[in-house]
């Protein structure tokens, strides 16, 4: 009620409920975590923050807080403590892909290309076969910037099952082709690569990915049929 009432510009009404959830859940750390969290993503920062550095106080340790944490030390500029934080939470909280989202997408932001594999392996133990993760591991393995860490048969292996999954966004499914069809073709496979490009080409089509990206896996597809 309190999202719906924000969104069509009734804030008093929005803060109104806000503030009695505050009270209601004021000794129970994980529910206030939640209130606190939606704070932050309304925009009440100074209401958030109090309510952020009280759960500091009474729930340190808290997966929720610790996630909160690592963002206001990302926006902060913070990375190491960003970093951190996010650590500690996804620890507390495997399963939390938001979380891993997050602490994925900063480090290879910042170019911490082996904290990221590692990062990505070590979450699958706990969501083997969440399609996002398989794409992410297996995009890293194959195109890595760092030449040392790439591992062409293992980064196939997850760019397949992603490419595969039923369950995977069509963004997903495009990266991992990309992907599975770069490890092919590295592996000597080039009818596979020629075979998984042009599918991944005709999907990014349909679903109306930018001239540049399919200019990009156009431009795969010609090395590709240029190649023996």
């Amino acid at each position: 009620m309190a999202i719906c009432f924000w969104t069509v510009g009734e804030r008093q009404k929005a803060n109104e409920i806000l503030d009695a959830l505050l009270k209601e859940y004021h000794d129970k750390p994980d529910a206030l975590a939640d209130v606190t969290s939606l704070l932050f993503d309304l925009g009440e920062e100074e209401k958030a923050m109090v309510q952020l550095s009280r759960l500091k106080k009474i729930a340190p340790t808290l997966p929720k807080v610790l996630k909160m944490s690592g963002g206001l030390a990302e926006r902060n500029g913070d990375i190491d403590g960003a970093i951190s934080f996010y650590e500690q939470s996804i620890k507390g909280n495997p399963e939390d892909i938001t979380t891993i989202r997050h602490l994925g997408n900063l480090l290879i932001r910042h170019k911490k290309w082996d904290k990221a594999i590692g990062h990505y392996s070590e979450s699958l133990i706990y969501n083997a076969n969440d399609p996002y993760l398989l794409e992410r591991l297996g995009t890293l393995l194959v195109t890595c910037p760092d030449p040392e860490l790439r591992d062409m048969n293992e980064g196939k292996e997850y760019s397949e099952r992603a490419f595969i999954h039923t369950t995977s966004r069509s963004i997903t499914l495009i990266s991992a082709g990309r992907s599975l069809a770069i490890a092919d073709a590295a592996l000597g496979d080039m009818p596979d690569a020629r075979q998984v490009i042009s599918m991944t080409i005709n999907l990014a089509r349909r679903e109306n990915f930018s001239s540049a990206y399919l200019a990009e896996l156009e431009n795969i597809a010609d090395r590709f049929n240029a190649s023996n």
